[in-house]
């Protein structure tokens, strides 16, 4: 129920969760003159409808949220592949402990029972059981279901049992679920908290009269702003590799037959160089975790459902440019344009940031490295497109940086700080590990040099003994 004087606001379904709230009560009279023992058997919501089957990473998914002692919510999932499974192993789990709320959601909506009353009367179902409604030829598809029992109760003679439920229906959306106490049935993954706060960033963008499309861009420009100086750090790393590179193929070629001088004679001209060949792999792992997130939150966000952005009509599938009339294995029947963009934006910026090779190991390592950019172009193909839209302009910012970084004059070198910074390197962890793989080295030349000084006294001590004989 949504009050009278505010159902002109603008967007008031998604303010109010009683919008899409459903009050439900079940009675049940003795008319008998005798106490009676009576069970109740509901079944739960069906038919929760799927879209953009092709492209979904979320079918239809059973929640439920148990309550503990303290009133905390633990939400608990089981899919319908996993479910069509256990029915044919005829092992389905019965649920019994006491719940906040139990139904189906699929990748933007829910429908949920949710008990009222204090917590000892949510107690109200004895056992809970998933159901197969219907199996599809593909388990994961299939409709699925709960039955919701509940415990045995007395009826005096003429007497009246209600036991009143409300059936949320509608978008998952946080501001809405909260209401029921329902809000862990989004699941945004491992970095949950990364994922709330790029919703926050978008919304609050958005709320600036901002599109959507525009707003995932400004949050690109943000992250990528607040990376700057690892950024900086990485082209430098980088200049410095490209430097070294003559060192270290003449260092190659004077011990190519030796893989324990050739790693010794690298790291020292890595330690002269006060250069961490690791340095580079930071930004990638810095932007693996936001990465995650956003995929999480493009993927749960209902508020990017049906938002267009130029030619996409929704940010939360993939772009769909037109349909190819035929339908290709891992690929679908549309062609999506942003993943191709995608893929040539990286494949640049590869080529762009790595050094020509100079031997035939790292040529055979950038060849495995394009044979991974067609390899994620298969991934990336049916990715939401505002994904897409994030790497796109991740990638067009990272290469305009890079060449800006190059014309940016280089802070001028104090010998004194210079010196206090290598100390302070010496005790990192990349200094350690410098120092801990010389010492093998070291260890392994003594351990050849005594194998050969013990193999030649024996030699000459076998030719004295024939000697001797003669």
């Amino acid at each position: 129920r949504v009050p009278a004087e505010k159902l002109n606001e603008p967007d008031i379904r998604q303010i109010y969760g009683s919008a899409y709230q459903l009050n439900v009560s079940i009675q049940l009279r003795n008319i008998s003159t005798k106490t009676i023992a009576a069970q109740y058997a509901l079944q739960g919501p069906v038919g929760l409808p799927l879209e953009d089957v092709e492209n979904a990473r979320k079918y239809r998914d059973i929640k439920v949220g148990f309550l503990d002692e303290a009133g905390a919510v633990s939400a608990e999932l089981l899919t319908a592949s996993a479910l069509v499974k256990d029915v044919q192993k005829e092992r389905v789990e019965e649920w019994s402990k006491p719940i906040q709320y139990a139904g189906v959601d699929v990748q933007f909506f829910a429908a949920l029972i949710v008990p009222t009353g204090d917590q000892v009367a949510r107690q109200s179902f004895a056992t809970i059981t998933p159901t197969v409604v219907t199996q599809d030829a593909e388990s994961e598809r299939s409709d699925i279901s709960l039955e919701l029992k509940s415990p045995e109760f007395e009826i005096p003679a003429d007497g009246l049992v209600q036991h009143d439920f409300q059936i949320f229906l509608g978008p998952k959306s946080q501001e809405l679920l909260v209401q029921f106490n329902a809000d862990t049935i989004i699941d945004y993954g491992w970095f949950g908290s990364i994922s709330k706060f790029m919703v926050v960033l978008l919304r609050t963008f958005h709320g600036w009269g901002i599109h959507y499309g525009i707003a995932i861009v400004m949050l690109t420009i943000l992250v990528r702003g607040m990376m700057f100086p690892i950024s900086r750090k990485q082209a430098v790393s980088s200049k410095k590799m490209k430097d070294l590179q003559p060192q270290l193929t003449a260092i190659r070629e004077k011990h190519k037959d030796d893989k324990q001088k050739l790693a010794q004679a690298q790291m020292d001209l890595y330690r002269e160089a006060d250069f961490n060949p690791f340095a580079g792999c930071l930004p990638v792992f810095l932007q693996l975790p936001i990465f995650i997130s956003l995929y999480q939150a493009l993927n749960n966000w209902v508020d990017l459902r049906m938002a267009s952005f130029l030619w996409i009509e929704n940010l939360a599938a993939p772009d769909a440019l037109f349909e190819m009339g035929f339908s290709l294995p891992f690929l679908g029947s549309d062609f999506n344009l942003l993943p191709l963009i995608t893929i040539v934006l990286f494949y640049a910026q590869q080529k762009m940031f790595m050094p020509p090779p100079t031997t035939d190991e790292m040529a055979m390592q950038q060849k495995m490295m394009n044979f991974m950019m067609i390899f994620m172009g298969f991934l990336f193909y049916r990715v939401p497109a505002g994904l897409c839209v994030y790497f796109i302009a991740s990638s067009a910012w990272g290469m305009s940086e890079r060449k800006l970084l190059e014309y940016l004059p280089e802070k001028p070198v104090d010998p004194e700080n210079l010196e206090k910074k290598k100390k302070k390197k010496e005790g990192g962890v990349f200094s350690k590990l410098m120092k801990q793989m010389q010492e093998a080295a070291d260890m392994q030349e003594q351990i050849k040099r005594q194998n050969e000084a013990n193999g030649g006294d024996n030699k000459g001590g076998a030719g004295s003994t024939k000697r001797r004989k003669k």
